[in-house]
């Protein structure tokens, strides 16, 4: 018991796309993100948001290990589609779902302050989002 325990790096939960696969000749001005094309929340929801569904072109995103797609053909992963959208449409799709948790809140009758500083102002958050070594060390101190 005399030994400290050594944990890996923490990395973020939240389904980034870098966690299940990783796209290479990416667009910096782009998010991508995989979508189920078989459920409500998947292809048809990201595209009403304004995402588009990448496909296969010289030079474009490809999907490092993914199966092979011809010219103009949707690029998949494990039944999944890889879909991109312009970082302003993610911006703002972040943005809807914080004053979505707001409305919840105000709609149970809690403020911020009775829940301890909110779900998007604990002391081991920066900017709406988690941080995972803050978090770490806040619940073992």
């Amino acid at each position: 018991m005399g030994e400290k325990r050594i944990d890996p790096p923490s990395r973020p939960v939240d389904g980034d796309i870098n966690d299940q696969v990783e796209i290479v000749n990416r667009d910096p001005n782009r998010v991508y993100r995989l979508a189920s094309p078989n459920n409500l929340v998947g292809v048809d929801l990201l595209t009403r948001y304004g995402f588009v569904v990448e496909t296969s072109r010289k030079d474009g995103p490809r999907i490092l290990g993914g199966p092979t797609a011809a010219d103009g053909a949707a690029l998949t992963f494990m039944g999944d589609v890889l879909m991109s959208a312009p970082v302003e449409v993610e911006r703002k799709m972040q943005e809807r779902a914080r004053k979505t948790a707001d409305n919840y809140q105000r709609a149970v009758g809690s403020s911020r302050q009775d829940l301890g500083g909110g779900i998007y102002s604990r002391p081991w958050e920066r900017d709406g989002m988690p941080h995972s070594d803050e978090y770490v060390e806040r619940m073992r101190s």
